[in-house]
């Protein structure tokens, strides 16, 4: 699983980082991802972590995160 993060299209609202600050942060102007997810190397994904992903991305008003699996 893997968290694509367009910054072109980021209007930092907040719902990212409101959600998962775990993953999410705002930096200055910008969202950083701070956590790998996992996935790639065999590890098992946390089942909340992966709805709630799926509902961040879902709920993103310009669609600048999309989670690739």
């Amino acid at each position: 699983m893997k968290i694509l993060y367009d910054k072109k299209k980021c209007i930092r609202c907040g719902l990212c980082t409101s959600l998962r600050s775990d993953v999410f942060v705002l930096s200055g102007d910008d969202i950083e991802i701070i956590k790998k997810v996992g996935g790639q190397t065999g590890e098992k994904v946390d089942e909340k972590l992966i709805n709630d992903l799926r509902m961040i991305e879902a709920g993103c008003p310009v669609e600048a995160i999309k989670i690739v699996e």
